[in-house]
């Protein structure tokens, strides 16, 4: 288990997060920057279908807790 992963990579967001083996590990909480509308949808849609839920919204920050987190 990953307590906390924060990916700012300048809109390789979503390649980078196809590669994470899901099955394999959990991320309790991700801090996932956006520069677009596009992009944040993009992220938003992928997160949620992987158990997470948006905790908060930055300026260009999304910031999720999987489902069975507890923090």
């Amino acid at each position: 288990m990953i307590d906390y992963f924060s990916l700012d990579v300048e809109e390789a967001e979503m390649s980078i997060l196809q590669t994470i083996p899901w099955d394999k590990v959990t991320i309790r909480v991700f801090t996932i920057e956006f520069t677009t509308p596009a992009t944040r949808t993009s992220v938003l849609d992928y997160m949620i279908n992987r158990d997470y839920k948006l905790a908060k919204e930055l300026q260009h920050d999304l910031v999720f807790v999987h489902r069975n987190a507890i923090v």
